[in-house]
């Protein structure tokens, strides 16, 4: 009788092992699917996009070869901020420049009708530089640290796509001197 009992009082226990190892394992995989912060002299993941002009795009790899600059907006009140970035950066022949909207929560429905917007009022040329990032918006919020929706983040990198400098806020030109500086551009 009592390795009956024994057995009986025993049964929750068993049944909670399998429940134990599954909430471990979900911790687990929580914490390694935490993305690492990008940082100076680290290679910039892969990100893929779609241009303005309707191009797919995969940097760094797009960019090889030439010093980049990423200028990044996570919201449409963001684009007021990157402006003047992408201003300045435009006008620097020696570093490509990117402007980058991470645009994965617009509904699909509205998707077309952003894109025909942006379009409007940009150049063909700078089309091809403005990219659309529709997925793994949350993966670039967490390498980048971005605690700002409203806030530009800028990434640069060299030929090969090592990360050479990040910043983040409005432009000033003091701050875009420093900017070139990680390119030992002046």
């Amino acid at each position: 009788m009592a390795t009956g009992a024994t057995r009986i009082g025993l049964m929750p226990l068993v049944r909670l092992r399998p429940l134990a190892a599954s909430a471990v394992f979900l911790c687990v995989s929580l914490a390694m699917a935490q993305e690492p912060r990008l940082a100076r002299g680290s290679a910039l993941p892969r990100l893929d996009a779609v241009s303005l002009s309707g191009e797919a795009r995969t940097l760094p790899q797009d960019a090889a070869g030439r010093k980049a600059l990423f200028v990044i907006g996570f919201s449409k009140a963001a684009a007021k901020v990157t402006r003047g970035w992408l201003e300045a950066c435009h006008g620097a022949e020696a570093v490509a420049c990117y402007d980058v909207r991470m645009v994965e929560e617009v509904p699909h429905a509205f998707r077309g009708m952003m894109e025909h917007g942006m379009r409007s009022g940009l150049p063909p040329a700078l089309q091809k530089q403005a990219l659309l990032v529709y997925a793994d918006n949350a993966r670039w919020r967490e390498r980048l640290g971005v605690d700002d929706d409203k806030s530009a983040y800028l990434v640069g990198v060299d030929a090969e796509g090592v990360v050479q400098g990040l910043a983040r806020g409005s432009f000033s030109d003091d701050e875009w001197k420093q900017v070139l500086a990680w390119w030992s551009i002046r």
